[in-house]
C-alpha cells in the first residue's frame, strides 16, 4: 500500500459511489491512475481475497490520507466490477473485452457473486 501519487501520473477520482463523497476508508488505484474510494467492509464481504488482506497487520498510517492499494486492473474493468459489490444499479456491459477483464479480476479477487453473474 502507498499513500502517494506520482507527479508524472496524476490520479483521477471516479464517479459516485467511488468518488469519496460518501466517505471511504481505503483507495484502490488502477493501472490508469483512477482512484476508487471504497469501504474495506464491502470489499471484505464481497471478496475473501480482500478480507484476508485487510486482516494482515498494516503499516502505520499518517491519518491524513487514506491508504492506497495499487491494482493492475484498468478502471474500465474495475468500475463495473465494484458496482456488482455495492448496493447500486448493476452496470450494463457492452464491450466483450471489458467483460473478460472483469471476469478475470472477479476470479482473481475471489468475488463469487460477481463471478457467477459474469459467467
Amino acid at each position: 500500500m502507498s499513500n502517494k501519487s506520482s507527479p508524472q501520473n496524476p490520479t483521477v477520482i471516479v464517479q459516485h459511489p467511488f468518488d469519496g463523497s460518501e466517505g471511504s476508508d481505503i483507495i484502490l488505484r488502477t493501472s490508469d491512475n483512477m482512484e476508487f474510494h471504497v469501504y474495506r467492509v464491502i470489499l471484505s464481504v464481497a471478496s475473501p481475497f480482500f478480507k484476508s488482506m485487510f486482516s494482515l497487520p498494516q503499516p502505520p498510517s499518517d491519518d491524513v490520507s487514506l491508504p492506497i492499494i495499487d491494482v493492475p486492473e484498468h478502471s474500465k474493468a474495475l468500475d463495473p466490477l465494484l458496482r456488482y459489490c455495492y448496493p447500486v444499479m448493476d452496470p450494463v456491459i457492452s464491450d466483450l473485452t471489458v467483460l473478460v477483464d472483469m471476469l478475470e479480476a472477479a476470479m482473481k479477487y475471489e468475488m463469487i457473486v460477481a463471478t457467477t453473474i459474469l459467467n
